[in-house]
This record gives C-alpha cells, sequence and structure tokens, in this order.
C-alpha cells in the first residue's frame, strides 16, 4: 500500500504555542524579499495560465465609434449636410472561437497549470524554509537561556559552598585545601556563564 504524506499545515509554529514566536515568524514571513519574489513569480504564472485557458474559450468582442464633425458650407457636400454639425455612431460585435484541433492550446494550458503548481511549491517551500529558520534559532536561544539559567545557580551554590568552606575553616573543622578546592570551581563557573 502506497502512502501519501501528511500535508504540514501553513502555519505549523503556532503549535509552539508562544505569542512572541509567531509574531517573529510573521514578521519574517511579511518581510521576507525571497518570498515576495516567489510569490510574484506565482502570481505570473497564475496570470499566464488564465490566458492559456481562455485560449480554449469561445472569444467575444464589443467595440464603439462616435464620430462629432462639421461639414463645410462651401465644399462638394449637399445641402442638408451642407453647414452642418453631425454626429455618427458605429457599434459592433464580433465573436471568434478558435477549435483546437491538434491540442497545441490544451498543450499550453497543461504547461502554464504546471509553471504555476510549481511556483506555488516555490512559495510554500520558501515559507517553511524562513520559519523553520525562525523557529530554530528561538529553539537555540531559548536553550542557550535555559543553560545560562543552570549556570548561574551552578556559581550560586559553588558561591554558598566556597561560604560554608570558609566557615568549616574558621571554625577549624577543615584545612586550608579543602578551603583552595572551593575558590577552585568559581573561575570555570563564570566561565561557563561568560561563554553562554
Amino acid at each position: 500500500a502506497v502512502t501519501t504524506p501528511t500535508a504540514v499545515a501553513p502555519d505549523w509554529w503556532r503549535a509552539f504555542g508562544d505569542a512572541r514566536l509567531d509574531r517573529l515568524v510573521d514578521q519574517a514571513l511579511a518581510g521576507s524579499p525571497n518570498l515576495r519574489l516567489a510569490q510574484t513569480r506565482l502570481a505570473r504564472a497564475q496570470a499566464v495560465s488564465e490566458v492559456a485557458a481562455a485560449a480554449l474559450l469561445p472569444q467575444l468582442g464589443l467595440g464603439a465609434d462616435i464620430t462629432r464633425q462639421r461639414y463645410t458650407e462651401n465644399g462638394a457636400v449637399p445641402a442638408p449636410l451642407a453647414g452642418s454639425v453631425r454626429e455618427t455612431g458605429t457599434l459592433q460585435l464580433s465573436s471568434s472561437w478558435e477549435i483546437d484541433f491538434f491540442g497545441k492550446n490544451r498543450a499550453a494550458l497543461d504547461a502554464a497549470l504546471g509553471s504555476a503548481r510549481a511556483a506555488e511549491a516555490d512559495v510554500q517551500a520558501a515559507r517553511t524554509l524562513l520559519a523553520s529558520q525562525v523557529v530554530r534559532s528561538w529553539l537555540q536561544l531559548s536553550r542557550l537561556q535555559d543553560q545560562l539559567a543552570v549556570a548561574e545557580r551552578a556559581l550560586a551554590q559553588r558561591d554558598e559552598q566556597l561560604r560554608l568552606v570558609r566557615d568549616r575553616v574558621n571554625a577549624g573543622l577543615d584545612t586550608r585545601l579543602e578551603l583552595r578546592q572551593a575558590e577552585g570551581g568559581l573561575p570555570e563557573a563564570r566561565q561557563q556563564i561568560e561563554a553562554l
């Protein structure tokens, strides 16, 4: 049995439930020149397919022409037209229909529809790629913020541990070796915070 892949929802990132992430992705999609270019290509391809589809249908035309003319009094024009101003009008209705015996128009329509579908796929791919890049960066930032919070808690614990060891050394319960060991963990914790 052949299984067809399920389509990805156009706004899949909203499943994370973070309004700030939603705003960031929406801003990126609205301001992306690459996405606008892909949408322009799609609009052009859709227009071409509409023109190709129109070639398969009967054509109907309507034209109107109104002319106002003054006839000379001293010319070759006889009375009652001589010296008068007259309006003349023409209304023209035309129709035509090209029978597509050899399928030229149908083939052009199929090609235009294929181009439109390809352009639509390009738009969706550009949209998905941009959204995934924003979400990936958002998740990396969130991970780094969590790591920073853990490192700050570790530094606070080492500070507390150093305070306890100092108290024990002052009370004569620990030696200077334990104090030096407790002091040794602080620079590493501070360096990790700086790196994050």
